[in-house]
């Protein structure tokens, strides 16, 4: 059985050494929106270079991100991703995890990778679950940072978005937008 191994190191010694793009290498890049459990959308203030806030009302061009998924391939639950913003930045948890997040990194490094999770939710809770993530919809997901911790919309929206939480609640969940983006 083949298993799954973190590899950021490894595209970032692709990109220096054949001067390939993320989006370029990794056949299951996606364009997508996300938004917080009050419905706020994930936005990159202005597109990239600082800041990253759960708190627009609707999407724009500062609300859109790719997914690159590093593995290749179908997006599955548990791939390390990286994503980036509209102006090419790369959203990243400061000290891998523990503190706030930021869209402001040029490559994307191991600070820079996330494990999307498809999640199921039941009465008991949010929990993540096996499988592909689907191309289309309105898709659950929640994003673990390089240290383990779980990236939060403080509030459930309208504020912040930290990687700090030690487990999947209500405001660690996201609904991955992919039709429709603008």
């Amino acid at each position: 059985m083949l298993r799954r191994i973190k590899i950021p190191i490894i595209l970032t010694a692709m990109v220096a050494i054949t001067g390939v793009s993320p989006k370029a290498a990794f056949a299951d890049n996606r364009l997508a929106t996300f938004t917080s459990s009050n419905g706020s959308y994930l936005s990159a203030e202005n597109g990239g270079g600082s800041g990253l806030y759960a708190n627009r009302p609707a999407q724009g061009p500062w609300e859109r991100f790719t997914i690159i998924d590093i593995y290749q391939g179908a997006l599955m639950s548990g791939d390390a991703v990286c994503l980036r913003t509209d102006n090419g930045y790369f959203v990243t948890a400061e000290n891998g995890g523990g503190r706030e997040t930021n869209a402001n990194r040029s490559t994307c490094g191991s600070w820079e990778t996330f494990q999307i999770f498809l999640l199921g939710d039941t009465p008991a809770g949010l929990f993540p679950v096996f499988g592909e993530i689907p191309r289309s919809g309105l898709v659950k997901v929640a994003f673990k940072a390089s240290d383990g911790s779980w990236v939060v919309a403080e509030n459930g929206g309208g504020d912040g978005v930290n990687a700090n939480r030690p487990a999947i609640g209500p405001w660690e969940k996201w609904t991955l937008l992919q039709d429709a983006i603008h």
